[in-house]
């Protein structure tokens, strides 16, 4: 005589977030016409805007387990625009391959460049 195996009881599975527990954090620089730079910070769940006195340029680097990305604004002046450069934070981390847009003008001085970065990463401010 065999017996009936019972069905397995179902298991409750959590619903999915609407929002990613790791949010993406996008970091956006651009310059003013006054001297000030900006460098908006945005993830799924906030925006922060903060401004630094750049007269004679700022300096970030976004670090990251995943790498290290140097970022470099400064009034230029021949022109009176604001130039954004990037680069490799030294010689042995090379620029990681993380989503970089350059995007119109936040004003007629300035373009804008925004970093997609890794979950982990944070802006640190070198110069300003």
């Amino acid at each position: 005589m065999h017996r009936a195996l019972a069905a397995p009881t179902p298991t409750l599975q959590p619903a999915p977030h609407a929002h990613s527990v790791y949010a993406v954090p996008r970091f956006t620089f651009y310059g003013q016409d006054d001297d000030i730079a900006f460098v908006e910070t945005t993830d799924d769940f906030n925006c922060l805007t903060e401004t630094y006195d750049a007269y004679n340029g700022a300096q970030f680097h976004i670090v990251s387990t995943a790498g290290q990305l140097r970022i470099c604004i400064g009034d230029d002046d021949d022109t009176g625009c604001w130039n954004i450069a990037l680069g490799p934070v030294n010689g042995a981390n090379p620029v990681p391959a993380w989503p970089i847009t350059l995007g119109a003008a936040n004003g007629e001085l300035s373009a804008t460049l925004t970093v997609e970065a890794p979950a982990d990463a944070r802006l640190i401010e070198v110069t300003a």
